[in-house]
């Protein structure tokens, strides 16, 4: 898979830089998808792959892919897959929380409705 074309990234969103080589881009939001998708650049600009939610696993992971991915393997050092890895942990976490939050807010929704209908 290539990288993505300049209009399909979130324009508006900052590049997120991921330790000294690395910068994820978000992906413009797709309203058929629950979350988000990042795309991960080298420091030379280099597409290395995407950051996606992988549900069965049910956190964010990395597709490592880009054009040269068949051809020349994708190299990746400990600092660099360490500060990757903080990352996913981060987004997981966030997407988590607000699930969490989402939740809640449903359930108190359909709390008062019971409320409501008991009355």
């Amino acid at each position: 898979m290539a990288g993505p074309h300049q209009d399909q990234l979130d324009q508006s969103a900052k590049p997120v830089p991921i330790g000294e080589y690395c910068t994820a881009r978000k992906y413009k939001k797709d309203p058929r998808r629950k979350t988000d998708i990042y795309a991960l650049y080298g420091e030379n600009g280099s597409f290395l792959g995407s950051i996606k939610w992988y549900a069965p696993w049910r956190k964010y992971s990395l597709e490592v892919s880009g054009p040269l991915a068949h051809i020349a393997p994708v190299m990746f050092e400990d600092k660099c897959l360490d500060a990757i890895s903080m990352f996913l942990k981060m987004i997981t976490s966030q997407r988590k929380m607000k699930r969490r939050v989402e939740k809640m807010y449903e359930d108190s929704e359909k709390r008062q409705q019971l409320r409501r209908r008991d009355a």
